[in-house]
C-alpha cells in the first residue's frame, strides 16, 4: 500500500501546512525516510492507468462495503499487479481467492459458520474479479473453471446463512438457468 500512501502525500502536505499534521521527517527539512515504491503513485480513484484493469479492481474493492472484500487485501493485490498486466491480475486475484477459500474451509471445520460464510464470499469475490482477466491475458479457457469455482464458493457461503439460500433452476429455451 506504499503507492497509496505516496499518492496521498500532497494531501498530507496541505494538511501539514495547515498545522493539522506534523511534517514528514519531524519538520527539520530532512528527506522522508520511508522507501519509495517502484510503481507510479496512485490516487484514491485510479489505481491503474489501464481503464479495464482499474474497473476490475474498483469492483473488487467496492465489495468491502458488502463485507465480501477487505481493503488491505485489495491493496496488497493491487501492489502485485503491474499496470496492464492481466496475467498478473488473474494470478493475484486467484491466489487471494484460494487463500480465503482455504480459510473458509478451516473455519467451517472448526465450527465457525459465520467466519466460514464470510471467507467463502470473499474468496468468491476475488475469483469473480479474476474472471475479468482471462480474455485480456489471452487465456479464455481459464474463464469457465474460475467462474464455476467462484460460483461454488458463493453457494457454499449461502448455504451457511440461517435459513440457507435456496437455489432454483429457471427453465429457459430448453435448458435451465441458475437463480
Amino acid at each position: 500500500a506504499g503507492g497509496v500512501v505516496a499518492a496521498h502525500g500532497a494531501q498530507a502536505a496541505s494538511l501539514s501546512s495547515a498545522r493539522l499534521l506534523p511534517p514528514i521527517g519531524g519538520g527539520s527539512g530532512e528527506e522522508d525516510p520511508r522507501p519509495s515504491t517502484a510503481q507510479q503513485p496512485r490516487d484514491s480513484a485510479r489505481f491503474f492507468q489501464n481503464d479495464a484493469l482499474n474497473f476490475v479492481f474498483l469492483i473488487a474493492l467496492g465489495g468491502a462495503y458488502y463485507q465480501v472484500a477487505d481493503v488491505g487485501t485489495c491493496l496488497a493485490i493491487a501492489d502485485a499487479i503491474p499496470d496492464s498486466d492481466f496475467g498478473s491480475a488473474f494470478r493475484a486475484f486467484s491466489a487471494a481467492g484460494e487463500r480465503f477459500a482455504a480459510e473458509a474451509d478451516a473455519a467451517l471445520a472448526a465450527g465457525r459458520r459465520i467466519s466460514a460464510r464470510e471467507a467463502y464470499w470473499e474468496a468468491a469475490n476475488y475469483l469473480f474479479s479474476a474472471t475479468y482477466c482471462a480474455d485480456p491475458m489471452g487465456a479464455p479457457e481459464q474463464f469457465a473453471p474460475t467462474w464455476h469455482r467462484q460460483q461454488a464458493l458463493w453457494e457454499q457461503g449461502g448455504a451457511l446463512l440461517d435459513p440457507p439460500v435456496e437455489l432454483v433452476r429457471i427453465p429457459y429455451e430448453g435448458t435451465t438457468l441458475p437463480g
